[in-house]
């Protein structure tokens, strides 16, 4: 099929978006009430509230904090791009398939990353109510299970975002953004692999600090790009 050949790829993207918000959102509400749930269950049988949100704060906080956010960046994000013009999404065959490829990648790192999240919620809880405590002593697999996983998913979507289909037209410099693309792709990548590591090898206290350290460098270095991208595109010429 030559490249004078369309497909109008605006119908998948329009599914797309649905689908993912309502995935979203569910996992958000799941989220909320396991965290709901294992704060009520912890005051109800404790009688201490103060003691259980101390101590599972992660479960009753961070994890339904971390899909609100996700949710609202994705929402932002899906609002911000810009339609071409006609309001169509025509590309050829090969584009549409990375795109197709793209897309779905994303989904599936989204859905999976939540539901690992709600997974570690329930998780930590059960451990701290004693019903997994025997495996829950041991090692701290649930956060080091959660942490691997992540990584990997991390990686998938990383090489898979490399594959995203780059603009045609000249004044869109479409190779400073794809070498801007395709590094972002390898940073996804080493990061999740590093976290892996971090969680398979290292202890407790330093698996933590080292993640934390992964991930705000993760974020400097995607401003770092972005805003290298934003100057090579109103420069003469690309990077």
């Amino acid at each position: 099929m030559s490249d004078t050949t369309f497909t109008d790829m605006t119908p998948f993207f329009e599914r797309y978006e649905r689908r993912s918000r309502r995935v979203i959102v569910a996992l958000v509400c799941a989220s909320l009430a396991v965290a709901a749930g294992v704060f009520a269950y912890g005051a109800f049988t404790t009688g201490a509230p103060g003691a259980v949100l101390a101590k599972l704060w992660a479960s009753i906080v961070l994890y339904p904090f971390i899909g609100v956010v996700l949710w609202t960046c994705t929402a932002l994000y899906a609002r911000s791009r810009r339609m071409p013009p006609g309001g169509r999404r025509p590309m050829n065959s090969d584009d549409a398939r990375n795109a197709a490829y793209v897309a779905n990648a994303g989904f599936t790192f989204v859905a999976c990353v939540g539901l690992i999240m709600i997974a570690t919620q329930a998780g930590l809880a059960l451990g701290y109510f004693g019903v997994l405590q025997p495996l829950y002593k041991s090692g701290d697999w649930i956060a080091r299970a959660s942490v691997v996983a992540s990584g990997v998913l991390i990686m998938y979507f990383g090489n898979a975002w490399a594959k995203t289909p780059m603009p045609r037209a000249p004044q869109r410099k479409a190779a400073a953004m794809m070498k801007c693309r395709r590094v972002l792709a390898w940073l996804m990548v080493i990061y999740g692999f590093l976290l892996g590591l971090a969680a398979l090898f290292l202890p407790r206290p330093a698996m933590f600090v080292t993640t934390v350290v992964l991930s705000i460098s993760l974020v400097l270095f995607l401003v770092a790009s972005v805003g290298r991208l934003r100057n090579a595109l109103n420069a003469q010429s690309p990077f």
